[in-house]
């Protein structure tokens, strides 16, 4: 699960610096001229508030709290620099994806629904190899878990009715 979160990390990091698409990690990591400055406050507010969430409250979780905190860092960032590129969507390097709300929760469904429908399957071969990986990993992991468990709690636990449960939980979260 180490490599799993590193990998995440990674992924994450040029995210995290604002670096152009077009730029590749090492040389990202290389240019501090091309990182956004902006970026990097509003991610490291967002970190630090979710390690402190679990001191402040136990009732909301931290990932909202560094949410909440992360958009407040923006705002307040967008005011105190004077800045209107950032209070616009257009054009925003800092906005990582469009955001789309228009129509019904029935119509959202149904439009997600028909996108299964247009999965080809070069779309699948081109996630088996990872999906496959990460299965087998986290399958161990749950298999590792449930040994210490045996062991503290003096009891015999069932191996597979707990990976089948944990594949149906994994296809019912994908469904949904």
């Amino acid at each position: 699960l180490s490599g799993v979160a590193l990998v995440i990390a990674v992924g994450q990091l040029p995210k995290l610096l604002g670096l152009p698409k077009d730029v590749a990690l090492g040389r990202g990591l290389l240019s501090p001229e091309l990182w956004s400055w902006t970026g990097i406050c509003v991610g490291l507010v967002t970190i630090v508030s979710m390690a402190a969430a679990p001191r402040l409250t136990q009732r909301i979780p931290a990932a909202i709290i560094g949410l909440a905190a992360g958009i407040a860092a923006y705002f307040a960032l967008a005011l105190a620099l004077a800045d209107p590129g950032l209070l616009q969507l257009q054009g925003n390097a800092l906005v990582i994806g469009p955001i789309q709300a228009a129509g019904s929760l029935l119509e959202a469904t149904g439009t997600r629904a028909a996108a299964f429908l247009q999965v080809r399957p070069a779309d699948a071969v081109m996630v088996f190899s990872s999906a496959l990986t990460l299965s087998v990993l986290l399958s161990i992991d749950t298999l590792k878990t449930g040994v210490v468990l045996d062991a503290l709690t003096r009891r015999r636990h069932e191996p597979n009715r707990e990976l089948v449960a944990q594949g149906a939980a994994n296809l019912a979260g994908f469904a949904a």
